[in-house]
């Protein structure tokens, strides 16, 4: 199939399976200057603006990467919301390792019909 095809499939499944959230990890791994960064970013962009789902990319020093400068990066990063997380709290000796992070993540996300405060219950 061609791309465009592949791409309109993708997005009509997803939303047709109710598909609520698409996390894309390793994006510091992502450089648009490449030729093949920048197909793979444009790749990301249609996608967040058909698919009705909230898109999480996960990974290190995101702020620090390539993804988000120049015009792409900018028409990504106006789609996005930073949220920093440190070291997990399991590193640090605590009984709810990820408890921490959901609660950044809910507070983040402008999730549609949600209680604040119900995720964090599910961190175990």
């Amino acid at each position: 199939m061609p791309q465009a095809q592949i791409s309109d499939t993708v997005c009509h499944t997803y939303n047709q399976a109710g598909v609520c959230l698409v996390p894309i990890h390793e994006i510091d791994q992502l450089n648009p200057r490449t030729a093949t960064g920048a197909e793979t970013a444009d790749l990301l962009k249609d996608p967040t603006e058909r698919i009705r789902a909230t898109f999480v990319y996960a990974s290190i020093d995101v702020t620090g990467t390539a993804l988000f400068s120049g015009v792409l990066g900018a028409q990504l990063a106006a789609h996005a919301s930073l949220v920093e997380c440190g070291a997990f709290p399991a590193r640090r000796g605590r009984n709810q390792p990820f408890c921490e992070p959901i609660t950044g993540v809910e507070t983040a996300l402008d999730l549609r019909a949600h209680r604040a405060g119900t995720l964090p219950r599910h961190a175990t």
